[in-house]
């Protein structure tokens, strides 16, 4: 889809769910006002909300579930959620723990084949709690993983390639001293937790949470039927892209689910019903720490706002972007499931949950900022560094997008021709050039760090 595609607000489809109420009228004019622009920027072809306050809950859909088609989706369309799938692993380790299956303070050399050393440093050992809280020192990815494919990078990831993965690791720092986020830990922790219950990722996550809170078709592999649901997926202006499949790291990414799923799963946290599940959600809900130099802490699976309270975490994939926050003090919760891979959306998630505290945000701009299109294009390619990190930059219709290997794209925003910031992460990035030539290099200023990457 062209970036100038635009959509009214009339031919945004909207509906509420039928229930025993109504959502408050006022959450229509809210959602319209904070999300349309994501649909008629051309950044998403279409949205699905879902709000809850107070016992009340509404679903609203935005746009459709192709650029140039007429199909809009609903509560029940089915999303790829990335990255929330940790929420529901660390949750699975909680349940472990409460049966003593495995407990969280366990070294992961109890979980590992014979034969299969676990790495440590300054001799400490891993844990499963570490593991949960992205402290356990493993990179981001395994270092054996075959990135040549990057439209379905996690597909081919096998339990035997995790265990050689796990000989050859280096842990970057000291285990429970650092926060790194790490896809690889987190895809350990979900074929630890099933492999100790006898069980599938899937059939575990089947039995233990979904069917207890109901979020009724929620998946890992889709049937038919299920395909049928699944809203197709597109990068950021309206590309089409790749859905994306796991293995041995399904923990780390895995899940698909609706929007009325997973308001299921917010109301459950919102309010536990006394039974086991809610004892294993307790647990994990607690912020830890300062989750690096990040504005927020970290807890068992899920990120707490600098409130000290409010629950979220994002995700993406090659072809989604999903959003999720719980807040129990404001009795309140939002979750935003897109089917496309632009990170706006859970700002987007951010500012409804500040409407139902009460405030009233300004919506985001999604301005170009006057950087032409020649501009732009001089900074597309693939740069290095010698640490490992590979960006690859790419431009569409006035959108500068950037991938990391084995991340899905988000947008770099532009601050002048050269200087580029994120929104969903505290970084940014400036390119080298020289003339009118191509960018020389990049550097990613991150943490107080600089990295700097050359052109390949």
């Amino acid at each position: 889809m062209s970036i100038s595609r635009r959509l009214t607000l009339a031919a945004c489809a909207a509906f509420v769910v039928p229930a025993a109420f109504a959502a408050p009228e006022e959450w229509q004019v809210t959602v319209d006002r904070h999300a349309t622009p994501l649909v008629e920027s051309g950044l998403v072809p279409g949205l699905v909300i879902g709000m809850y306050k107070d016992g009340e809950t509404g679903f609203y859909a935005l746009g459709t579930l192709t650029p140039d088609g007429d199909k809009a989706p609903t509560a029940d369309t089915l999303y790829e959620i990335g990255s929330i799938t940790k929420v529901f692993t660390a949750t699975l380790l909680a349940e472990a723990n409460r049966r003593g299956e495995a407990g969280f303070d366990d070294p992961i050399s109890k979980f590992l084949p014979e034969g299969v050393e676990a790495p440590t440093r300054d001799g400490v050992e891993v844990t499963l709690k570490h593991l949960a809280t992205h402290t356990s020192g493993f990179p981001r990815l395994p270092p054996n993983i075959d990135l040549s494919d990057m439209t379905n990078p996690y597909a081919a990831y096998s339990e035997d390639d995790l265990w050689e993965g796990i000989e050859s690791t280096t842990l970057l720092t000291t285990p429970g001293e650092t926060y790194a986020y790490s896809n690889y830990a987190t895809g350990l922790l979900g074929t630890i937790v099933a492999n100790v219950s006898r069980s599938s990722y899937e059939r575990l996550l089947e039995k233990r949470i979904f069917r207890p809170v109901g979020m009724a078709t929620a998946t890992v592999t889709l049937d038919p039927v299920e395909e049928a649901r699944l809203a197709p997926p597109h990068l950021a202006g309206g590309k089409p892209d790749h859905n994306w499949d796991f293995q041995a790291l399904a923990g780390a990414g895995a899940i698909r689910a609706s929007a009325r799923d997973m308001m299921k799963f917010a109301e459950r946290v919102l309010h536990p019903k006394g039974e086991a599940l809610d004892e294993a959600i307790e647990s994990t809900i607690k912020p830890i720490a300062n989750a690096g130099d990040a504005p927020y802490f970290y807890a068992i699976g899920w990120h707490v706002a600098g409130d000290g309270s409010t629950l979220w975490h994002g995700g993406q994939t090659g072809g989604y972007h999903a959003a999720l926050f719980v807040s129990r003090p404001l009795d309140a919760a939002v979750v935003l499931l897109t089917n496309a891979a632009d990170g706006t959306a859970s700002a987007v998630a951010e500012k409804l949950v500040q409407t139902l505290a009460g405030v009233d945000p300004e919506p985001i701009v999604l301005s170009s900022d006057n950087v032409t299109e020649e501009e732009l294009e001089r900074l597309v390619g693939v740069y290095a560094s010698p640490v490992g990190i590979v960006f690859h930059i790419t431009r569409q219709a006035g959108i500068l997008m950037a991938r990391v290997e084995g991340q899905g794209p988000l947008r770099l925003w532009p601050d002048s021709p050269t200087e580029f910031h994120y929104r969903e992460v505290d970084a940014r990035v400036t390119f080298e050039v020289e003339g009118n030539g191509p960018a020389k290099a990049l550097t990613l200023f991150q943490g107080g760090r600089e990295f700097k990457c050359e052109r390949r």
